[in-house]
């Protein structure tokens, strides 16, 4: 078998594995949230992405392909709860800064303690090897999904 048909085999597989992988995954994460955390799915995402770094209502609103008084309605939610917090940056003051509250890291780590034990009782029946074999396809994935650096 030639390389381009490997690739388009591989391609077949993904979409085998992606979509019921990224919609368990996904259900998984909407019942731990609401049901423990009283928020919603698109709240988590919010929290998520101001914990890497998304720290504007501009750049959450660019990120979540949402407009940002969504966006900012969606936060001040978030602060109600206690899971955000706003603050006026150093070197714009008209600029909101937002950063997650210690009560949200907690969430966060427990939230995805509970995820990995859901996906620990999904991989049980994988061997040592299958899981090591798992973990290397997964740093290849990772290799052909990242931006290439510009020089």
């Amino acid at each position: 078998m030639n390389r381009k048909d490997k690739i388009s085999l591989i391609h077949e597989g993904l979409r085998q594995v992606m979509a019921p992988l990224w919609h368990s995954s996904r259900a998984n994460i909407h019942e731990i949230v609401s049901e423990q955390y009283g928020i919603t799915t698109s709240q988590f995402h919010t929290l998520r992405r101001i914990m890497h770094g998304r720290t504007s209502v501009s750049e959450l609103a660019d990120c979540l392909h949402v407009s940002q008084p969504n966006v900012s309605r969606a936060v001040e939610e978030l602060v109600q709860k206690g899971y955000v917090k706003r603050e006026r940056t150093l070197e714009d003051r008209r600029r909101l800064s937002l950063s997650l509250t210690p009560a949200a890291v907690d969430m966060f780590n427990n939230i995805h303690n509970e995820l990995d034990d859901l996906l620990e009782k999904n991989f049980a029946s994988l061997s040592d090897l299958e899981i090591d074999n798992l973990f290397e396809a997964i740093e290849i994935l990772k290799k052909v999904t990242s931006p290439p650096i510009k020089e």
